[in-house]
């Protein structure tokens, strides 16, 4: 019964349009695969590798991306996928090189042949001739150069030349990411994430972001059309009060056991705010009265991902503590575009002068009200952006672990009253291609190349 219901469930996703849904298959079918391994008494299952590797299958599960031996796997490589699949994701944020959606790959591949995968550029080499492997192991031996440069700034604060902090978080996706985390020297952890272990770093709790394009049918919700503008984040968590009750309650008993800050997705109204954290004060209120240990001092905040958000951040400033400003879903719904269409990847520009002036806006609302404002999206993870990201007023960047040695690297390597120059030129510019060639022109001859990632010689 339970496969034949996984199996319904992925033939309902293999009808929808959206690509991004479509994509959810493969996470079917590895939770019936892992389910149905405990069942026989298999337990967990790493894949067995004589030597370093680089693993190409049609798909991979997250799961299975997650338990890879990172000192055998050299990259992974799959036929079907695209950049928003979860495999993707964790891959990335383990730090293995990965190229998703190379159809026919397999046909074209025997084991034991040699591949080279670069995944800054989302390029498999097969069967490399001489020269090709010579010029990938100069660019590797580099990377590898690099990154131990970088680990000698873990403990190192990401301050600007004349004296200006900037608190860099990470983004994790499993609790045993948390290593990685401390090996990078994050200063806590910007978005879902474990506790004890990080104290006293801070986490940040995203609530739940149900809903849309993560169907959840258990709960009754079923296929929209346009679920990128439906019934998803926060208005989901309202019309599910008691879920959404247990998971509040869940971090708030978290905040015991170190600094929890939480958040809430998707927030378009002052009044879907009000109403959250109204919960948070029952919450809070139930706990008390039950002698339930927690922090009474924890600090609800909110995502703006909204331009409703953005041009009402005044007024949710006095009920929200902080600001994370999630530039994936805001680019895409400043630009009315959806970032997952492939059609469309042509107008996603985190630097178009809207988006650039929606997180100015935001960023002096919450500082006129006393509050800090992070930004959590690629944007944040890339060391130029981020340095036009400090100049416009953010006070935190949360990013993948993979990613933040670099960033750090660059904001080590400028004065904030530049980066504030830099931004207000940005302000000015017509077109995010002009951004991009500013940003390029100003701060590749400044940053540090190991900031900047590897380049190739020829």
């Amino acid at each position: 019964m339970f496969r034949d219901y996984l199996a319904g469930v992925a033939a309902r996703l293999e009808r929808v349009e959206d690509e991004y849904l479509r994509e959810r298959r493969a996470d079917v079918a590895d939770i019936e695969r892992r389910v149905l391994r405990y069942l026989v008494g298999g337990g967990r299952r790493r894949v067995g590798l004589p030597g370093p590797a680089v693993v190409i299958a049609h798909d991979i599960g997250p799961s299975d991306v997650a338990m890879l031996d990172r000192e055998k796997v050299l990259g992974v490589v799959t036929e079907v996928g695209s950049r928003t699949s979860h495999s993707a994701i964790v891959a990335r944020g383990r730090g293995i090189p990965a190229v998703v959606g190379a159809r026919g790959v397999i046909e074209r591949v025997k084991t034991g042949e040699m591949s080279l995968v670069d995944g800054f550029r989302g390029e498999v080499e097969l069967n490399p001739d001489p020269e090709t492997v010579r010029r990938y192991q100069a660019r590797r031996a580099r990377l590898d150069e690099d990154q131990v440069a970088l680990r000698g700034l873990r403990d190192q604060p990401a301050v600007t030349r004349d004296g200006h902090r900037v608190d860099l978080g990470a983004n994790i996706e499993l609790p045993n990411d948390v290593d990685e985390v401390l090996a990078v020297g994050a200063d806590g952890v910007g978005l879902f994430a474990v506790a004890e272990r990080l104290a006293p770093r801070p986490v940040i709790f995203r609530t739940m972001d149900l809903g849309g394009d993560k169907v959840a049918s258990y709960l009754g919700t079923t296929h929209e059309t346009n679920p990128f503008l439906g019934y998803r984040g926060i208005r989901f968590a309202l019309h599910h009060p008691e879920v959404f009750r247990a998971q509040l309650r869940a971090i708030y008993r978290a905040s015991a056991y170190g600094k929890v800050r939480l958040m809430f997705p998707m927030i378009s109204s002052i009044d879907e705010l009000r109403r959250a954290t109204d919960l948070c004060a029952e919450v809070a209120s139930e706990l008390r009265g039950t002698e339930v240990p927690f922090d009474p001092e924890i600090q609800v905040g909110m995502m703006v991902e909204t331009p409703s958000a953005v041009w009402e951040a005044d007024l949710m400033a006095r009920l929200a503590h902080f600001f994370s400003i999630g530039t994936n879903d805001l680019t895409q719904y400043t630009l009315a575009m959806d970032r997952d269409n492939a059609r469309l990847s042509h107008l996603y520009e985190p630097l178009s002068p809207a988006v650039l002036r929606s997180i100015r806006h935001t960023v002096e609302c919450g500082h006129a009200a006393g509050r800090w404002v992070g930004v959590c999206g690629e944007m944040a993870g890339d060391p130029r952006t981020a340095v036009l990201l400090v100049g416009l007023g953010v006070d935190e960047l949360s990013m993948s672990s993979f990613d933040l040695p670099r960033v750090k690297a660059a904001i080590r390597s400028i004065d904030s009253t530049q980066a504030r120059q830099l931004s207000e030129e940005a302000l000015i510019l017509p077109s995010a291609a002009a951004v991009r060639e500013l940003l390029t022109c100003t701060l590749d001859p400044q940053l540090p190349a190991l900031a900047l990632g590897v380049k190739d010689n020829g």
